[in-house]
């Protein structure tokens, strides 16, 4: 499918509304219900394929929206290169932890320590529902595909990447959030 560059700066448009304003009315909510602030927090997350569900409805109507996910939900690549995106994440992760640590750097506190079972909970809704449902289908089943067709999916990739990191900062002021106990330094590089 093709999208025109209003349709991309549409979709982007609406991921930014729908998570910004759910991430930033996060405190205001968390005052009266923190039970209704965390489905706020959760539901941000999904912005990027929320908009991306929208354009392409809009654009294609339903059948076109069929043809979308089912062409999003595609297993492409050989076995070893999806093993390899998923485990170095992990890797480079660990070594910059690590790298950080012997460099006389600290850990942040984190609120999952003595929780294993949280954590364990909290990583499995994150890596299967937070990251592939509520993003990827947006960056890399919509805007990606557009913008390598204008501009080549190399300058694509890192201009995708400065959009999804500038994406990312209410969070940075949202307390309780993993990427305000971080460095925004350390998230951006």
């Amino acid at each position: 499918m093709k999208y025109s560059s209003k349709q991309l700066m549409q979709f982007f448009a609406l991921t930014f509304a729908w998570s910004w304003t759910c991430w930033l009315l996060t405190p205001a909510v968390k005052a009266e219900s923190s039970s209704a602030a965390n489905i706020l927090f959760f539901l941000g997350g999904f912005g990027p394929s929320f908009a991306a569900v929208v354009v392409v409805y809009m654009t294609s109507g339903w059948a076109g929206l069929r043809l979308w996910l089912l062409q999003c939900l595609r297993w492409r690549g050989r076995l070893h290169w999806i093993g390899l995106a998923f485990l170095a994440p992990l890797a480079i992760l660990s070594l910059a932890t690590v790298t950080h640590l012997m460099l006389g750097g600290s850990m942040p506190e984190s609120p999952a320590v003595g929780h294993i079972g949280m954590l364990t909970i909290n990583f499995f809704l994150v890596f299967l529902v937070g990251g592939p449902l509520g993003e990827e289908l947006g960056w890399r089943g919509l805007a990606l595909p557009a913008m390598q067709e204008n501009i080549g999916w190399r300058k694509a990739s890192i201009a995708l990447g400065a959009i999804w990191g500038v994406w990312h900062l209410p969070l940075f002021f949202v307390v309780g959030s993993t990427q305000n106990n971080g460095a925004m330094s350390a998230f951006f590089y």
